[in-house]
């Protein structure tokens, strides 16, 4: 599974949360498996972790009986350990903490469902490493989600992506926790075209333990937008620029006018954001969030009218719960 592209795109994205997340983080990588070995220790030499990362060439049974909790790309389940397993094929994420394996089928490769595999195993160890109680969360066997069909009762993987997604002008407003991870698929989907961030925040100590692009050096401090800017410079395709503001004042300002922004992919926690985002008026709009749930996304397509607009399903608050709380 790990010499597959999914089964590395599983791999990578679960350290980057797994350091946000647990202590210690002891990785495995086998023998023989060089190009991923050097993008482990690039990754940990940077890594923001709340413990130490080791890298490690061999699994003893000794290190599987004293830890914790264990994460592993593949297809075997190990019900006599503290054991979880990930992987994915096409649109389909697949995760179990029980004795059921996973299929091992992975050529089909699709970053969107590895980063899905990955959040859910990151979030089984979550349980495990804090103790939740089985009456609130319980731990999961064998589980397989179509991000294509939104089911767990699907017909197929799904369809391959296109070899090339031309995207259209496009906002990102919000370059925290959900914008960091709207990046880190950004980088991974074959997509071109012209993206610009809109933030008004800088990167503080918080950041690093929610934004998963966060490093040790180099961020705290610098501009959400121009930092994400400058990660997808390096690592995608697209051309992108970034820029520290409101969304209300960058309709206005030097870059905007000079796109037709016609997708807007917003990750905010900000309703007035929300609905100057959605002022732009562009075909599509895309909405992330975090509710009770876990997570939520809305869209408003132009073409799509029983679709309501971000100016409808969020409500402005009428009191500053923030005068209050503090």
């Amino acid at each position: 599974v790990l010499k597959s592209q999914n089964g590395q795109w599983c791999f990578i994205d679960s350290l980057r949360l797994l350091s946000r997340v647990v202590g210690n983080v002891i990785v495995v990588v086998p023998s023989g498996m060089s190009a991923i070995e050097n993008d482990i220790n690039c990754f940990s030499s940077k890594a923001w972790c709340r413990g130490i990362i080791t890298v490690v060439n061999e699994c003893t049974q000794e290190l599987l009986n004293s830890s914790d909790a264990i994460l592993n790309v593949g297809s075997k389940a190990v019900p006599t350990l503290p054991w979880t397993v990930i992987n994915c094929n096409g649109w389909i994420a697949r995760m179990s903490s029980g004795e059921t394996p996973l299929p091992e089928d992975v050529e089909e490769p699709n970053p969107v469902a590895a980063l899905m595999a990955a959040s859910l195993g990151v979030t089984e160890i979550f349980k495990r490493i804090f103790e939740i109680p089985e009456t609130v969360a319980p731990l999961l066997d064998k589980v397989e989600y179509s991000l294509y069909e939104q089911s767990t009762s699907f017909s197929s993987i799904g369809p391959p992506l296109p070899n090339e997604i031309c995207i259209p002008d496009t906002l990102l407003v919000g370059a925290g926790a959900i914008g960091n991870g709207i990046a880190i698929l950004l980088s991974q989907l074959p997509i071109k075209g012209r993206i610009h961030v809109v933030d008004k925040q800088d990167y503080a100590d918080e950041n690093l333990g929610t934004c998963i692009l966060t490093e040790v050096e180099g961020w705290i401090g610098k501009s959400k937008a121009e930092q994400i800017a400058m990660w997808l410079k390096e690592n995608s395709q697209i051309e992108v620029t970034g820029e520290k503001n409101f969304v209300a004042a960058v309709r206005s300002g030097s870059v905007v006018p000079t796109l037709s922004i016609d997708l807007v992919l917003t990750a905010l926690d900000d309703v007035k954001a929300r609905s100057d985002s959605q002022g732009l008026w562009p075909s599509i709009i895309i909405d992330g969030g975090i509710n009770e749930v876990g997570a939520a996304v809305t869209q408003h397509r132009l073409n799509q009218r029983e679709l309501a607009c971000l100016k409808c399903w969020f409500d402005s608050p009428m009191v500053d719960e923030r005068q209050l709380e503090s």
